[in-house]
Order: C-alpha cells, then sequence, then structure tokens
C-alpha cells in the first residue's frame, strides 16, 4: 500500500483502485466515494478473502512445506 499512497492520479479514488489485482479483489468501482471509504471497503474486503485462510506457517503440515518430493535415497546424518 506504501506504493499506491506515492502514486498520483487524476481521481483519487484510483489510488486505491489500481490495488484491486494486485491483492485479487473484486470492488465495483463508485467515483465520488472519496479515497476515504475506497480505503476502508479495499481494506473490508481483503479480510473477508483472509478469514479462514492460515496465516502461520507453522500451521502447515510439513508435507506442504516443503518445496520439492522427499528423496527415498536421502541418509540423513546424526548430530
Amino acid at each position: 500500500m506504501r506504493w499506491a499512497a506515492a502514486r498520483t492520479t487524476t481521481v483519487k479514488e484510483d489510488r486505491i483502485y489500481c490495488l484491486l489485482g494486485i491483492f485479487r479483489v473484486f470492488l465495483p468501482l463508485i467515483y465520488g466515494e472519496g479515497e476515504h471509504y475506497a480505503t476502508l471497503r479495499l481494506k473490508e474486503e481483503i479480510q473477508k478473502r483472509q478469514q479462514g485462510q492460515i496465516t502461520d506457517l507453522q500451521d502447515l503440515p510439513t508435507l506442504f512445506s516443503l518445496p520439492f518430493l522427499r528423496n527415498e535415497l536421502f541418509v540423513g546424518q546424526q548430530s
């Protein structure tokens, strides 16, 4: 969002609307609502999308946190 804060647009709401694709959020464009209300709607929609998602990587099962398949031939070293 810092990138959008420094962005210059002809319409104030466009500073927020340019973030919709970045956050993969759909919002109807309501020109005239003002930047403040557009920001509130964006944050609210982002929070709705995040509900129910795992926010901490420690909550993931080990299988899903590894970027590669387990190698059956790998032999670990004893400490």
